[in-house]
């Protein structure tokens, strides 16, 4: 039911995901990013911007937020 909720929500909508650096939120965003979202607010209790880049690319900070 939810990746049906994030199906339809349009790519301009910012979708917070917890716990970003962890196993599921790792693979969330990775999921998120797959379908074309581009408006990813990551969260959680080591979030940087030099983390993101490690478990995303180095281009993800355009997509993904901390």
């Amino acid at each position: 039911m939810f990746a049906h909720f994030i199906m339809e929500a349009p790519l301009s909508t910012r979708i917070l995901v917890t716990g970003a650096l962890g196993c599921f939120g790792i693979a969330t965003i990775k999921w998120l990013l797959k379908q074309g979202q581009e408006n990813i607010l990551a969260v959680g209790r080591s979030v940087t911007p030099e983390r993101l880049q490690a478990a995303f690319g180095p281009d993800c900070l355009a997509k993904v937020r901390p």
